[in-house]
């Protein structure tokens, strides 16, 4: 990261926030439940390996559309979406469907993000290894990627976060990553769930109907070998004629959906603005024929 220091936002104007290197005051979601608006700037801070938490809502208007479209004759769809990140595009799609589906899981890798406080500074933690990954003043945000860092911000990362105390696994402080809309549903509605779960892993639950995977699979985050992975995994969950839509929108919303054919394999049935990354290769998935539902 060439800045791991950042400047704190609240210190600045908004007109300066995209020109100086800066980044929102994480601990605002610690606490007293925020508002949506400042959760959603907050979590957009919070870097965990090479993966921002970047998010906002009516990020995906033509999918979820075409979803709308594709399931509107299903009595009862079951929906997977992973790595939703915090949350607000599932969100957007649950609204969309207005409650007809059978169940939706939305999944991610990491939903709680550990912290320990010292002061007015906040560490935050690796949700997996606890080692600390980020911190945050008044002052700064300063982060532990400092991999092509300008001198001497690197030093000074490092060296200010080597002042984190050890996570205290017997007094162990967790914040929620999921927008707070989200998790209240999933306790009001049974057939919204949220729970943890790897792209790289087999799906373990009930044959699903239709698989979301949104601004992942790409070479940012995955090489090809593991974007096959991913699809496999998420081809074996579907039953036949189930469909994977896969989104990628850094500048405009690229959509692809996949169909699953009785032999297993993937068949590209419409694309949006070029498509997604990961559909030119959905022709290497190699058909799991015992998964064939």
């Amino acid at each position: 990261m060439k800045f791991p220091i950042r400047i704190n936002r609240n210190l600045l104007p908004v007109f300066l926030h995209k020109i100086i290197p800066s980044a929102y005051d994480t601990r605002g979601i610690l606490g007293d439940e925020p508002n949506l608006l400042r959760f959603e700037q907050c979590v957009t801070a919070i870097k965990i390996d090479s993966v921002w938490r970047s998010t906002y809502k009516q990020r995906h208007p033509i999918s979820n559309r075409l979803i709308k479209e594709l399931l509107k004759d299903l009595d009862n769809p079951l929906i997977h979406e992973p790595a939703i990140s915090a949350g607000s595009t599932s969100m957007d799609l649950i609204d969309t469907l207005e409650d007809r589906f059978g169940h939706y899981y939305a999944t991610d890798l990491f939903t709680k993000l550990p912290y320990r406080q010292a002061g007015k500074v906040v560490f935050f933690y690796h949700p997996a290894e606890k080692r600390a990954i980020f911190r945050v003043s008044d002052i700064a945000v300063m982060y532990e990627d400092v991999v092509n860092a300008i001198f001497p911000l690197g030093y000074l990362a490092t060296k200010y976060l080597a002042e984190a105390p050890a996570f205290d696994m017997a007094d162990p402080h967790y914040v929620s990553m999921v927008n707070p809309r989200l998790l209240k549903l999933t306790k009001v509605n049974s057939k919204v769930s949220l729970s943890e779960y790897s792209l790289l892993n087999p799906w373990a639950g009930e044959p699903l109907h239709l698989v979301k995977i949104a601004n992942v699979l790409n070479g940012t985050y995955f090489s090809d070998d593991k974007i096959l992975m991913i699809l496999e995994n998420a081809a074996d969950s579907l039953v036949n004629n189930g469909v994977i839509v896969l989104i990628d929108n850094r500048k405009i919303e690229r959509v692809s959906i996949l169909s699953k054919e009785k032999s297993g394999k993937l068949v590209i049935q419409k694309e949006v603005n070029g498509g997604a990354y990961a559909a030119q290769i959905a022709h290497r998935v190699r058909p799991n024929l015992n998964n064939a539902t």
